[in-house]
């Protein structure tokens, strides 16, 4: 397999007082969406984390042998292990995730912001590994409890926030079969838990109103989870 090195680590906004040396943002994702629409979620990635990031394309033939539904999780292993020393926090985000803003709900976005701080809190102080999947904005989060948190292994993949030595090696854990690894890729919020269950106790699974685009076409992408009848579409023009 070819060693396509650490991509370039971009700073982030030392003037903002959130910001620390120790955390990373690593935005992944193996399609990138239009230039215009990319260009927005990583700002908006940016401002929500004012952190050194890297933007991490995943090439269509650096994991070849592997399943492909698990490429994300072996990319974002060997991304980590090549980090400088000083990150000892990193946080991966999918590069087509917005924050849901329904209705232009305003206690809901407060509300998502103060969640996702808590998140930061709970990774920097504690060392919680925190999955983040999507929720419906039409459900407010007032506070951080049992309602919205779950400790299981299986986590969400919009968002993970970890220490950086809690994540295993996926190919001591998924194995070389075949077979394994076509059945882990079905469920990929389990396969990403199995890759920090050294430290399961420690792994929360949150729900927050998310979006993710989404395409039907080239020219055509929308922005939604699952239920198309709830997207807005977003139309960009052929060149």
């Amino acid at each position: 397999m070819t060693d396509w090195g650490l991509p370039k680590i971009r700073s982030g906004n030392t003037q903002r007082e959130s910001y620390k040396s120790d955390t990373i943002v690593l935005i992944t994702g193996k399609m990138r969406l239009p230039e215009d629409l990319q260009n927005q979620v990583i700002d908006e990635i940016r401002n929500l984390f004012p952190f050194d990031y890297i933007i991490c394309d995943i090439p269509e033939d650096e994991y070849e042998k592997y399943d492909q539904k698990l490429v994300q999780i072996y990319k974002h292993y060997d991304t980590v292990q090549k980090l400088p020393e000083q990150y000892k926090h990193v946080i991966r985000i999918r590069n087509d995730v917005v924050l849901d803003k329904t209705n232009n709900a305003k206690d809901t976005y407060r509300s998502l912001i103060c969640n996702l701080e808590i998140c930061l809190e709970e990774l920097q102080k504690k060392g919680i590994v925190i999955g983040v999947q999507h929720m419906s904005a039409r459900r407010l989060i007032n506070k951080w409890t049992s309602e919205n948190r779950s400790e299981k292994r299986q986590i969400g993949d919009f968002m993970i926030f970890h220490p950086r030595d809690k994540i295993m090696n996926p190919r001591k854990v998924f194995g070389s079969s075949e077979k394994e690894q076509a059945r882990l890729g079905e469920d990929l919020h389990w396969a990403w838990g199995d890759v920090f269950s050294v430290n399961y106790r420690n792994i929360v699974h949150v729900s927050l109103p998310l979006k993710v685009y989404r395409h039907t076409s080239e020219s055509e992408w929308w922005l939604g989870v699952r239920i198309p009848s709830y997207n807005k579409v977003i139309k960009k023009e052929k060149k």
